[in-house]
């Protein structure tokens, strides 16, 4: 991976672009962004990377759209993940 200004610049609008897909299709940005990311990074590197930059994606969508949960059906599903 080049890790100059371009390089970089062109991997944050492939993280930005495969989010978007991902929130407007429901799913299918995480893989897309894997297998861009398979190729120019070590495993190690690959599956830590991923999964932060996915937190980080899912947090800011419930951020955006926090007015809009639907809490009657999910307080059950959060008291549930506390106890677990």
């Amino acid at each position: 991976m080049d890790f100059t200004a371009p390089g970089t610049y062109a991997f944050l609008a492939a993280y930005f672009l495969f989010t978007g897909f991902s929130a407007a299709a429901g799913m299918g940005g995480g893989m897309m962004l894997m297998g861009l990311m398979a190729p120019l990074f070590p495993p190690s590197v690959v599956v830590p990377l991923h999964g932060a930059l996915m937190v980080t994606a899912n947090i800011t969508r419930v951020a955006l759209f926090w007015k809009h949960l639907p809490w009657p059906f999910l307080t059950p599903l959060l008291l549930g993940l506390v106890v677990g």
